[in-house]
């Protein structure tokens, strides 16, 4: 796996982003792109970004390297992600034997074993969780403090990177609308690069570097 420097990891979720910027895209490969970076970058084996349906009350996997399962869904603070979800927690579990919040439900399905974890919630610009970033199993050892902080850059990232899109308003909708999951199967979004959301990805990659050089 190819190195990254400290300011190229917390860009990521930018250069992955730009390719999308201003044309037609489908939701799916949007938020593929996003976990596929992150995780790379994080040195993760596994990763997962989770949307949360508040009309549903649950978060649902919407982007996984998770081969055994179409779909993953959580009700708010079941599981790690749904924990995470719930209370805006930045989380690293070292062992998940040691952890109340993991949910073993899913490595029994897939028999997968999830040594590790490691979430960050996913905010809009007022503060709203409208999704998490979970990634499993650090390659070389388990998921760091600066892991975490790093996390939290790129969560926040991408929630900037979801929020700019024609999908988002859908994501707040409230339970009376929430007769049926979100329909996001084949749905097309146009990624906003000059919207006030894309500026904020901007700066808050520019305030990440700066730190990190200072």
């Amino acid at each position: 796996m190819a190195d990254f420097a400290p300011a190229d990891r917390h860009s990521a979720v930018l250069l992955a982003v730009s390719e999308f910027l201003g044309r037609e895209v489908a939701l799916d490969d949007l938020l593929r792109t996003l976990i596929d970076r992150i995780a790379a970058v994080m040195e993760a084996d596994r990763g997962t970004l989770y949307l949360v349906d508040r009309g549903k009350g649950e978060v649902f996997s919407r982007a996984a390297h998770l081969p055994e399962l179409p779909e993953i869904r959580l009700k708010l603070g079941q599981g790690i992600a749904g924990h995470v979800a719930q209370t805006g927690e930045t989380v690293n579990v070292p062992t998940t034997t040691a952890d109340s919040h993991f949910f073993a439900g899913v490595d029994q399905k897939t028999g997968y074993r999830t040594a590790s974890v490691i979430a960050a919630p996913m905010r809009d610009r007022n503060g709203t969780i409208i999704g998490v970033v979970q990634l499993l199993n650090k390659r070389g050892g388990p998921f760091t403090r600066e892991d975490g902080e790093a996390l939290a850059v790129l969560a926040a990232q991408a929630a900037v990177a979801v929020e700019a899109t024609t999908f988002y308003p859908l994501l707040l909708r409230a339970p009376a609308e929430a007769r049926e999951s979100l329909p996001l199967a084949d749905r097309f979004n146009r990624i906003l690069g000059e919207s006030e959301p894309m500026r904020l990805a901007y700066r808050l990659t520019t305030k990440a570097a700066a730190s990190l050089d200072a």
